[in-house]
């Protein structure tokens, strides 16, 4: 699993911009509600998540007012090396409950399809 703290260094590093953070955050709030729970390593995951970004605690209401097409479009928008770090945490979101669905397998495939249509990140 990717391990948020040990990376941390890393996402101050990369600078992301709020609009980028929100759409992160957004995504990996849509990807552990897409099997119709939110499993306690999901949680744990985004809550260590909003605090590697400096975010607010209030982030995820903000987040909500984010279509998923309105975020994917921002990641879409970013450097590779921000995106490549971007699919790194949807790819642990996926594996944080210790268990791949298929529907967040789905969503992470749309996501794809949107930001990446020529599969040049390597995650």
């Amino acid at each position: 699993m990717y391990l948020l703290t040990k990376k941390k260094n890393l996402l101050d590093k990369i600078g992301y911009t709020e609009d980028e953070k929100l759409s992160i955050l957004r995504i990996v709030n849509m990807i552990a509600a897409s099997d119709g729970k939110a499993d306690k390593g999901e949680i744990t995951f985004m809550v260590q998540l909003i605090e590697d970004l400096h975010m607010p605690i209030s982030a995820p209401i903000d987040a909500n007012n984010i279509t998923f097409d309105e975020a994917a479009m921002v990641v879409k928008l970013m450097n590779i090396e921000k995106k490549t770090q971007a699919f790194k945490i949807f790819q642990d979101t996926i594996e944080s409950d210790g268990e791949i669905h298929k529907r967040e397998l789905a969503m992470f495939k749309r996501l794809r399809n949107i930001a990446d249509k020529n599969n040049l990140i390597r995650y």
